[in-house]
């Protein structure tokens, strides 16, 4: 869940539900989780996902920022993707030992 959520989180508590893990939101750490996952095909995501695979496209860096030595995404329609980014590295510790090493 996100980190932020201080009472959400409270709320699940009080609800009896103790064990939920804060996420980690963070963004390029993120992005990088995201990316290296699907290029070591640790990620694939079905055809049924069209809302999320429809976010991909248009997801680009900031060219602005770029040009100030800054990596930021333009933030567009991302809503599922900031999800998938959340559980992705949210659960990095899970599977990255199953990433192979360049050679």
């Amino acid at each position: 869940m996100d980190p932020s959520a201080a009472s959400f989180s409270a709320q699940l508590w009080a609800d009896g539900h103790p064990n939920i893990a804060r996420g980690d939101n963070s963004g390029l750490d993120g992005i990088w989780s995201v990316s290296n996952a699907l290029d070591a095909n640790r990620l694939l995501v079905h055809h049924s996902c069209a809302p999320l695979l429809q976010e991909f496209p248009p997801y680009v860096w900031d060219d602005a920022a770029a040009a100030r030595g800054e990596d930021r995404p333009v933030k567009v329609d991302d809503r599922s993707l900031d999800a998938l980014r959340y559980a992705v590295h949210s659960a990095a510790h899970e599977w990255r030992h199953l990433l192979t090493q360049a050679a």
